[in-house]
């Protein structure tokens, strides 16, 4: 079902992203369901015949390459739901993001007594972008003005830089969200501070008073190769 989907969409470019992206849900899902199996998220990045792994925990991300696992026609059809998010394995929650010939995907086990969709108390959401773009600055469209007076503190980082890198953190923050409160939210509900060693700060407003739902909300971002910036959070519940 997952080829024949694939096959399917309307364009080379969205076959392309589609399967790179599956590639690289498989990839971390092999590797967390064996020997790299632990309580943090990992994300893979699919290129070509290899991927990097990236595990994530509470103050560090770091990488290494992989091979990208055999797929077989008995595996987990990976489609999207209502809403456009990828349909991952019981058990599991994860993300998807892609930029051109990358993808990169973020998975999760979760508890035992929290398999059931309903009672699912955390999300995770990941994002890919590139570190450069040829379009018209999009700052005033995605920042509040707090933020754009705040652009220009990270080091090693231009101010168009940061606007993407912003960008990304809103869409990994956004999709970590979506799966618990289902529904919309504009980038002008919640402003994102990169720091220097990694982490974001993350203040959400959202007009429905939804984000007072949220026990936790962290943001990890990193720069890949130059290219790119990589992108992650997860939220959780209050109980």
């Amino acid at each position: 079902h997952e080829v024949e989907y694939g096959i399917e969409l309307p364009s080379n470019t969205a076959r392309l992203t589609f399967f790179i992206g599956r590639l690289a849900m498989r990839t971390a899902l092999t590797l967390i369901s064996n020997s790299y199996r632990t309580n943090t998220p990992i994300t893979s990045n699919s290129n070509g015949n290899n991927t990097i792994l990236v595990v994530e925990g509470e103050d560090r991300i770091f990488g290494e390459f992989v091979q990208l696992p055999p797929v077989s026609t008995l595996d987990h059809s990976i489609l999207k739901d209502s809403h456009g998010r990828p349909q991952v394995p019981k058990g599991f929650i994860g993300s998807i993001s892609h930029k051109k010939t990358t993808g990169v995907a973020l998975i999760s086990d979760i508890e035992e007594n929290d398999k059931s969709i309903t009672s699912q108390r955390i999300g995770i959401g990941v994002d890919i972008e590139q570190t450069f773009s040829r379009r018209r600055s999009i700052a005033t469209k995605i920042l509040t003005q707090n933020e754009l007076n705040n652009l220009g503190r990270l080091r090693g980082i231009t101010r168009d830089e940061e606007v993407l890198l912003r960008f990304s953190l809103k869409e990994c923050v956004y999709k970590a969200m979506h799966p618990l409160i289902s529904q919309w939210v504009g980038f002008q509900d919640a402003e994102v501070q990169p720091h220097d060693n990694g982490t974001a700060t993350v203040t959400l407003n959202l007009k429905s008073g939804a984000h007072e739902k949220f026990e936790k909300v962290q943001a990890h971002w990193r720069r890949i190769d130059g290219e790119y910036f990589l992108t992650s959070s997860s939220v959780q519940l209050k109980d």
